[in-house]
């Protein structure tokens, strides 16, 4: 009678995408994990590091930005 009804065969649900991760490593020592959440991503330091590592690691930030910038191409 569910068969007949629509009900007999259930679907499973849609399972998420597991989130994307990626473990920052440097020199052996896991500094941090990578995530996606959402259409953000966000960065979260290792509960090992000091804050004065963190702050200066945020600190260079920009000059790390600023290394990845493409080169305007000249009009033409």
């Amino acid at each position: 009678m569910r068969a007949a009804e629509g009900r007999g065969s259930r679907q499973p649900a849609a399972q998420p995408e597991p989130p994307e991760r990626r473990h920052i490593v440097h020199e052996g020592r896991r500094i941090g994990t990578l995530t996606r959440n959402g259409g953000q991503w966000v960065f979260r330091f290792a509960t090992s590091l000091t804050d004065e590592t963190v702050h200066a690691m945020a600190d260079r930030l920009p000059e790390l930005a600023a290394g990845l910038q493409k080169p305007r191409r000249s009009g033409g």
